[in-house]
């Protein structure tokens, strides 16, 4: 049987997005973010954004779409989440949509948020009520 994800030692995941600013971009997952600053050159930069290889590709022609249904994320802890959140909003940082809460009262309960990057990438940032939750799919 072959390995699972899960199982490689270690696991990183890897994401690259087009941004038109190289600079602009990096800034932000530095600095509103918290992510850890990675390789770079005047093409790329890498971000640690929550355990991902964030490739932030200067490539400004590729930029655009419609927000929001293409999106990525993180699943935070509620302490890790709340505090993220009320940084961002001192920050001043856009929001896209929420907060929401979904199945709020069942073990399924979670509260989200999506902002945008600089280019408009959507970012989702949750939390559960039960992390176990967040693979076993809602209640009927």
């Amino acid at each position: 049987m072959p390995a699972r994800p899960d199982d490689l030692e270690p696991p990183i995941l890897h994401l690259s997005i087009p941004v038109a600013d190289l600079e602009r971009s990096r800034r932000f997952y530095l600095d509103q973010l918290g992510s850890r600053p990675g390789r770079r050159t005047e093409a790329f930069a890498d971000v640690f954004f929550f355990g991902c290889q964030l490739t932030l590709q200067a490539r400004p022609d590729e930029v655009g779409g419609p927000p929001g249904v293409r999106h990525f994320g993180v699943t935070l802890d509620a302490g890790a989440w709340s505090r993220l959140v009320g940084a961002l909003g001192a920050a001043g940082v856009a929001v896209v949509s929420g907060p929401t809460t979904r199945h709020a009262g069942t073990p399924f309960e979670e509260t989200k948020i999506s902002l945008a990057d600089p280019d408009g990438h959507v970012i989702e940032l949750k939390t559960y009520v039960d992390p176990s939750t967040a693979l076993a799919g809602p209640p009927g």
